[in-house]
């Protein structure tokens, strides 16, 4: 079995945000892409980002929240129902670049 190499995570992400191409990358950090077999040709094996357009092409609108004056969200009822909530179910808050990620505890 093949020794693991440890990689600075933080470099590589600063590495792939400043959009260095992926041979300059993989030198640097010493990697290797993966590649596989088609038409008896060997190529690497690489995959396309989705934009923001294709992503919210694909995502289905429920409903609306809705915060109050005490600074409560406001959940309607058909979409409690829709989406199996119950009382005093807990969520786990995220802000990401695309929005508010909410995920059930």
């Amino acid at each position: 079995m093949k020794k693991r190499r440890i990689v600075d995570s933080s470099k590589l992400i600063e590495a792939v945000e400043s959009g260095k191409l992926d041979k300059k990358i993989y030198d640097k950090f010493g990697l290797k892409s993966v590649r596989f077999r088609k038409g008896g040709k060997i190529e690497a094996k690489t995959r396309r980002r989705r934009t923001r357009q294709e992503i919210d092409s694909d995502a289905v609108a429920l409903g609306e929240i809705k915060i109050n004056r005490r600074g409560s969200l406001v959940v309607p009822r058909a979409l409690v129902e829709t989406l199996g909530l119950a009382l005093g179910n807990a969520f786990r808050v995220r802000k990401t670049r695309a929005g508010i990620y909410l995920t059930r505890l």
